[in-house]
């Protein structure tokens, strides 16, 4: 006898969208990841966009993906990198979003990125 799948109601959706949203974890080594090759990249004189979109296709967690992906089309769009990162406690730490923002302020990317490594 084979089992009826049921359709979860909005509630459960919105529950379901919840804990995948803020409850699941971006592995540190991840993070770590982003970090570092966004220094190399803006480095090597390629732009925060180009760089957010190449590390947006390299990122192997889904979520972190996606997020490196919205975090890009903010950027593109005129926002500064830390006020984007600001948006999504749960993957970037309070700290790393302080440091970027003094390095932007200071003209010191670069040099901010490459402390939080």
């Amino acid at each position: 006898m084979k089992k009826k799948k049921r359709e979860l109601s909005a509630f459960e959706q919105k529950i379901n969208a919840f804990v995948s949203d803020h409850l699941t974890r971006i592995p540190f080594v991840q993070k770590i990841f982003f970090v570092d090759h966004l220094r190399v990249m803006v480095h090597a004189g390629l732009s925060l966009v180009e760089a957010l979109d190449i590390l947006s296709k390299q990122m192997e967690n889904a979520k972190f993906k996606k997020i490196i992906g919205e975090v890009k089309t903010q950027v593109e769009g005129g926002s500064t990198l830390s006020s984007v990162l600001q948006k999504y406690p749960h993957a970037f730490p309070p700290i790393y979003v302080s440091m970027i923002e003094a390095g932007e302020e200071a003209g010191k990317l670069e040099e901010s990125l490459e402390q939080i490594v």
